[in-house]
């Protein structure tokens, strides 16, 4: 079976990852031992980049909707049970330290085609976009910083530019945006 997208429980005790034997993908859980591998999802679409809440009490992933239909965010709890779905649409979530925000990114359908950008949602349920790339150049992968006022992500210009990904921080409130590495191949997942 392979496994991707390992993260963490908030205590240290147990990894959340994606795994699968063929090209669906599945949420499963095991300790940090290595013992008590437990499934938490059983569908026929895949399910991606798992995220623990502060409390640990809920995982947030994504969900791929069938064929073409983009991913949803959905929760489960760390026995497999309460699966739901949230309003949002999009991938690769994090939750903030506090367990009151959420980012993730989203594809945002331009004139021309789609970008993926970063976006936050509130305990409130309210949304708003915190990055706005143009045609070609795509966010990903955001990350909370420790005390929750920064997002760091990766960030990939235009193939026709010639350079990598890099990871650029941006304040939670949108302001003080900068490139913080400059790759010419990628550099990618950030992490604090």
């Amino acid at each position: 079976m392979r496994a991707e997208w390992p993260t963490w429980s908030p205590d240290g005790k147990r990894l959340a990852f994606v795994g699968g034997a063929d090209s669906r993908s599945e949420l499963y859980i095991i300790s940090a031992g290595g013992h008590g591998l437990r499934r938490l999802t059983h569908n026929n679409v895949s399910d991606g980049t798992p995220a623990w809440s502060p409390s640990g009490r809920t995982i947030l992933f994504s969900r791929k909707r069938g064929a073409g239909g983009g991913h949803q965010l959905m929760l489960v709890s760390p026995t497999g049970t309460g699966v739901r779905a949230l309003p949002l649409h999009g991938g690769e979530p994090a939750w903030s330290p506090d367990g009151e925000h959420i980012a993730w990114a989203r594809a945002v359908k331009g004139a021309r085609e789609e970008t993926d950008n970063i976006w936050i949602a509130d305990s409130d349920g309210s949304t708003r976009q915190l990055t706005h790339e143009h045609v070609g150049v795509a966010s990903h992968h955001p990350t909370w910083s420790p005390d929750g006022r920064t997002i760091a992500f990766m960030r990939s210009p235009p193939a026709a530019a010639g350079k990598g990904a890099s990871i650029w921080p941006i304040g939670a409130n949108g302001t003080g945006l900068r490139q913080v590495t400059h790759a010419r191949f990628e550099d990618a997942d950030p992490d604090w």
